[in-house]
């Protein structure tokens, strides 16, 4: 989904959030050939992968991923940290190859947090927050535990996860 973010009346900001399904897979199909040319402002994405389109679109400034399934040492290099983006990576340390979250982020942040502070949720690393601006918006790419998985009460998100999202 793209969304333009207004930080104040001089920087609006263009936000990209993708359940990529697997961080490896994108990259064997093509995911740093898209992500140079959203850099640019030209690639959207569409039903069924990574189509181009024409488009007048902004260049996109920070790429949130879900569902990485990847250690970062399972990356190569160039997709940990493709230019000209700055990449934030956190991963299963529960179960490998399931959740994981990626921001890729254009913008230099001032502070960046990994998980909410509760190891039932930081450990299947589903939660990176950044902050990027003196506003102190935060940017956050996670997925939440669904409660019919059995993992979590609603009792303990109601506890507990008030005001996260």
């Amino acid at each position: 989904m793209w969304r333009t973010i207004s930080t104040g009346p001089a920087m609006p900001i263009t936000l990209l959030s993708w359940n990529v399904n697997g961080a490896r897979a994108v990259y064997r199909n093509g995911f740093l050939s898209w992500l140079a040319q959203a850099a640019e402002g030209g690639p959207r994405l569409s039903e069924g992968g990574l189509r181009l389109s024409e488009g007048g679109l902004r260049s996109l400034d920070i790429l949130c991923l879900q569902e990485t399934r990847a250690e970062p040492s399972q990356l190569p290099p160039e997709m940990l940290q493709p230019p000209p983006y700055t990449g934030f990576w956190t991963h299963s340390t529960r179960r490998k190859g399931h959740s994981g979250t990626a921001i890729l982020s254009r913008l230099q942040p001032r502070a960046v947090d990994y998980g909410i502070g509760s190891p039932e949720f930081d450990d299947e690393g589903r939660t990176i927050v950044i902050i990027t601006h003196e506003d102190e918006v935060a940017e956050r790419a996670h997925r939440v535990v669904r409660i019919d998985d059995g993992l979590v009460s609603q009792d303990y998100l109601n506890e507990n996860l008030q005001g996260v999202a």
